[in-house]
């Protein structure tokens, strides 16, 4: 990909994988990057919404991170790639864990076009064991 617009766009119409819901990539990154938080999948009222953390969970990591909402969505430096950018679907017990396609085949990408990343902030254990 030649420019991050580019894969933005080209990852906003992913069809990889299809599960309960229809496919809407949650993803949020800069070129200027410093912080990259990479967590499991949205949740479904994330991918429902389209706003990456916006549930208990985002309220808790920006308390635990010092900054206000205001600026967790409007500052370049801190993007957010999760594991899975789709909500994965439900399983018996609980949220189906994201599925690898996602992260094989966008992260890469991804982290090309962020030259000045210096911290990724896994959240979760998808996240941990996957990186």
């Amino acid at each position: 990909m030649s420019s991050l617009p580019a894969l933005l766009k080209f990852i906003k119409a992913c069809q990889l994988c299809k599960h309960q819901l229809e496919p809407n990539p949650v993803v949020t990154v800069d070129r200027e990057a410093k912080v990259l938080i990479t967590g499991q999948a949205p949740g479904v009222s994330v991918h429902r919404s389209g706003i990456p953390w916006n549930n208990p969970g985002g309220k808790a990591l920006r308390n635990w991170m010092g900054i206000d909402r205001e600026q967790f969505y409007s500052d370049p430096t801190i993007g957010i790639a999760p594991m899975a950018f789709c909500y994965p679907g439900t399983g018996t017990s609980s949220d189906l864990p994201p599925p690898p396609i996602c992260a094989k085949t966008w992260h890469e990408k991804l982290f090309k076009h962020m030259p000045d990343l210096e911290f990724i902030l896994l959240a979760g254990s998808y996240a941990y064991k996957s990186i």
